[in-house]
């Protein structure tokens, strides 16, 4: 009896239910209405001993669905066609958005562009006109002390007017945030000073880096190109088994391309570059290399003291070829 009931009353009824949900619903709606209304009494009955008990408990109250649970439930309507690749892609990088901070996105101070307060407006008009972007962080005397930001509109309109004018009048206020700023958060500070730059400043004064607002919504949607940009592919795979892999891109993301998973080591650091840097517990050279799982990882390419290129093979089994 209990295989039957089990069989019988719950297996198929609800498979056919889940698989024809909407023609399911509409037929039994005036049913289910009909009871509704019928136990109403007792449901307010119920409800009042249900807020009753909750007084008395003031324990945490679990949610009803957890943020991993929503997330396999996207993987499976996308499995049903209900969702585009691109379009769950987008859902589970919303729902990642709490947990990326400012350091994980920035451009690091290494890479960044910026000029001098007092530098000659030829150079300015230089920086502007070779790095193509629309605006520029202005530090006076050391890159730590960022005063402001440049605008390339607000400079070029200016500079063509032929009129003497200086270059501290013109700066916007830079917005200052810590390192582990949620980029969530960041996003809504940028609407609310109508700014898309940041500056990521230590515990110590110092510049860690710039965060623009495009550099979160690639985080979200992927790389945006425009007809400035020269597009670099950051991950190119070699052969079957080898990738040329961008230090700057995040490890998780490199180990989703490599091994279409999800990374399960320990790392502090956010991009391929500092993972390598902490394997290798040292400053490298071209060709050094370590092995993590069964991935192969070598530095393929230096520049000055800096990682611009990391190989990675992958073998079967975990075993070396």
């Amino acid at each position: 009896m209990t295989m039957i009931l089990l069989i019988f009353g719950e297996i198929i009824p609800k498979t056919l239910a889940n698989d024809k949900a909407e023609t399911v619903c509409m037929k039994n709606a005036a049913g289910v209405r009909f009871f509704v209304f019928l136990f109403r009494p007792l449901i307010f009955v119920f409800d009042k001993l249900k807020s009753f008990v909750n007084r008395i408990d003031k324990s945490d109250k679990q949610p009803a669905i957890t943020e991993q649970e929503l997330k396999f439930m996207i993987e499976e309507i996308e499995d049903q066609g209900v969702l585009e690749d691109r379009e769950s892609e987008l859902v589970r990088s919303a729902l990642d958005l709490d947990e990326v901070t400012a350091s994980e996105v920035m451009t690091p101070r290494v890479d960044l562009v910026s000029v001098e307060v007092n530098e000659k407006l030829e150079k300015i008009k230089s920086v502007f006109l070779n790095e193509r972007y629309s605006r520029l962080p202005v530090y006076e005397k050391q890159i730590d002390n960022i005063i402001g930001v440049l605008s390339e509109k607000d400079f070029f309109r200016a500079y063509f007017s032929e009129e003497d004018f200086n270059i501290r009048n013109m700066l916007k206020k830079n917005l200052l945030i810590p390192p582990k700023t949620n980029i969530s958060e960041l996003m809504k500070k940028f609407q609310q000073g109508k700014t898309h730059m940041a500056v990521v400043v230590d515990q110590y004064g110092g510049i860690e880096g710039v965060i623009t607002l495009e550099d979160i919504l690639e985080k979200l949607i992927g790389n945006i190109y425009d007809e400035k940009d020269s597009k670099k592919s950051c991950v190119i795979k070699l052969d079957d088994n080898t990738w040329w892999i961008d230090p700057d891109i995040s490890v998780y993301e490199m180990y989703k391309e490599v091994c279409d998973g999800e990374f399960m080591g320990k790392t502090a650091s956010n991009t391929v570059g500092g993972w390598v840097l902490e394997n290798l517990e040292k400053l490298p050279d071209e060709g050094d290399d370590f092995r993590f799982d069964n991935l192969e990882v070598s530095v393929s390419e230096m520049e000055d003291k800096r990682i611009v290129g990391v190989t990675i093979k992958k073998h079967e089994n975990g075993q070396s070829s």
